[in-house]
């Protein structure tokens, strides 16, 4: 992991490069004290969403990921890739930006959205 020259109000970090993730996969990664579920599409696309469900912590990158969701392992809760709202529950899980150029990952360490639990 290396930080990369950005203004000084995101920090992007290089993950390595994009073939850690296979299309249609999730790898978890360590960046910055946090750990990040980082997904591939099948058509390429790249997102990046906190690595644990706030239902129960299951570990979202082991989850089933489709074109724009992400299905946790443990209980089946479903969280939209783009946004970090969840499909069938009252949850969200926290998004981070993610990029890919010259064949590497890029992921800026500032969330984009708070997390809400239940009432």
């Amino acid at each position: 992991m290396e930080p990369c020259n950005s203004p000084a109000d995101e920090l992007w970090v290089a993950l390595g490069s994009v073939d850690q993730i296979g299309r249609g996969l999730g790898r978890c990664f360590s960046v910055g004290g946090r750990r990040l579920a980082l997904f591939r599409t099948r058509s390429g696309g790249l997102y990046a969403l906190d690595a644990s469900c706030p239902h129960r912590n299951g570990p979202l990158a082991e989850g089933i990921a489709g074109a724009d969701a992400v299905i946790c392992p443990l209980h089946g809760y479903k969280f939209s890739l783009i946004d970090g709202r969840g499909l069938d529950n009252p949850l969200r899980v926290r998004r981070y930006r993610a990029e890919i150029a010259d064949g590497r990952i890029y992921v800026r360490l500032e969330a984009d959205g708070e997390v809400r639990t239940p009432p």
